[in-house]
């Protein structure tokens, strides 16, 4: 049996404005080589601090968010010393208002910083009880694991298109990766930033590099991937639910190659039922642009790309997928992707600000409709673009997609907090006039036999 569906798929950039654009997560250090260096910490990438709470066996992470820019609640420098690593200060977030108040009340906010450090030693002493050092440091014992530095910092000039004068700045021209068994550092590997990068670049189109440097690079995207698979187990997050997590909370990903992999969570994940699309509707699709149709049922994929790691696919992660299947009946049975079905796709590829259409679409899904409603999907949706080409793949695996009406979509929008400045309410009646004012079309056709 085969149901019969219309695709739509656009892929924007993320947009660099305040309801789209990912925050740069403030910078942990770390003392290497006789040098204070930038140690990366971004939600794939989790400190080594928030590392001893992942494994749910040291209680609740004790720290709270500072800000977008700053999750994990501090900022913490470690070192490397004696092929060991320590954790060597505890501090509280620079991202707050405490700058504005510096100007304005430096007492206030010298007050302020120091109840802060006050809060973190005491964190670090229920924690760690009995472990600091005489010198304050801590042994990392319970860190196993990868770590990227920026290191062997340079001053050089900058000149901004906009600017009269260049401007100096201080910028890495190194990268070291560590590999750390409890505490110690097993393997170290260093790169120029920009010779990483191109091998970086070369080893994800399968060229041959030394065995050496590839294995490094490898042990880190392995470890990448570790905290990929389960979101949940990066804590420092207020969110229960951990960051960009589905809708339904289920490890949903879509894989999207360009000259490497980035795995990133489906944001949404959800059947809105009785549900069509607008019939001039080309772009990305909004929820006011849905349109009621009783007997359609609306399939809504949707990839979000906040706090990606920065590398050489950049350019590409950015940006938002959006895959919506108009599908008819609600029953078990087949969506086949073919020839046909591939005109009905449109891929908005503007990574370099320029539209594409899709390349190749190939896959299928088997859709289990249970008696009590619930709706599992199994399959691959496989997705070829151009310039530049990119490979993009939703894999399901009798994943159970969550089934709601419209109304009820909207309101968990608006909780989540999806629906901007709007009201849940406010979107529902939008869309049931636009809906009115809609020809009635032929019901979608049923699954066949």
């Amino acid at each position: 049996m085969r149901l019969r569906l219309l695709l739509i798929l656009p892929a924007l950039l993320l947009l660099t404005n305040t309801q789209a654009a990912a925050t740069e997560q403030e910078d942990d250090f770390i003392l290497y080589r006789g040098e204070r260096c930038v140690l990366e910490t971004h939600w794939l990438f989790p400190a080594p601090f928030q590392a001893y709470f992942a494994d749910g066996k040291h209680g609740k992470y004790p720290l709270e968010m500072t800000s977008t820019a700053n999750y994990r609640g501090h900022v913490a420098t470690y070192e490397i010393a004696d092929g060991r690593l320590y954790l060597a200060k505890f501090q509280p977030s620079h991202m707050s208002d405490l700058l504005e108040q510096e100007k304005s009340q430096p007492k206030g906010a010298e007050a302020v910083v120091k109840k802060k450090q006050a809060r973190l030693d005491e964190v670090l002493r229920q924690v760690f009880p009995g472990r600091a050092a005489a010198d304050g440091r801590i042994f990392a014992d319970w860190y196993t694991g990868q770590l990227r530095i920026f290191c062997t910092l340079k001053k050089k000039k900058y000149q901004h298109p906009d600017e009269k004068t260049p401007r100096e700045e201080v910028r890495p021209t190194e990268v070291a990766l560590l590999k750390i068994k409890e505490g110690a550092v097993v393997k170290e590997t260093r790169f120029p930033i920009a010779e990483y990068w191109a091998k970086f670049e070369i080893m994800k189109r399968r060229r041959e590099i030394p065995a050496e440097e590839a294995a490094a690079i490898t042990d880190h995207l392995d470890f990448l991937d570790s905290y990929s698979r389960d979101w949940g187990k990066i804590p420092g997050v207020d969110d229960a639910r951990g960051p960009l997590r589905t809708e339904a909370d289920f490890s949903v990903f879509l894989t999207r190659q360009v000259d490497a992999r980035v795995r990133i969570p489906l944001t949404k994940f959800v059947l809105v039922k009785d549900t069509a699309l607008a019939p001039d509707d080309r772009g990305w699709t909004l929820d006011s642009n849905l349109r009621i149709k009783s007997g359609a049922h609306l399939l809504m994929l949707e990839m979000g790309a906040t706090n990606v790691p920065s590398g050489p696919w950049s350019p590409y992660a950015g940006g938002a997928v959006q895959v919506l299947v108009q599908v008819g009946a609600l029953k078990t049975g087949r969506i086949t992707f073919t020839k046909a079905d591939r005109e009905k796709v449109r891929m908005i590829n503007n990574y370099d600000h320029h539209d594409d259409s899709l390349q190749k679409l190939e896959g299928d899904l088997q859709m289990d409709v249970s008696a009590d409603g619930k709706v599992l999907l199994t399959g691959t949706i496989r997705l070829t673009s151009k310039e530049p080409t990119t490979y993009q793949e939703i894999a399901l695996d009798k994943n159970e997609v969550p089934a709601m009406t419209l109304k009820d979509y909207l309101k968990k929008q608006e909780i989540n907090g999806s629906l901007f400045n709007e009201k849940a309410e406010q979107v529902y009646q939008e869309v049931l006039e636009k809906s009115k004012a809609v020809p009635q079309e032929q019901a979608p056709e049923k699954a066949e036999k």
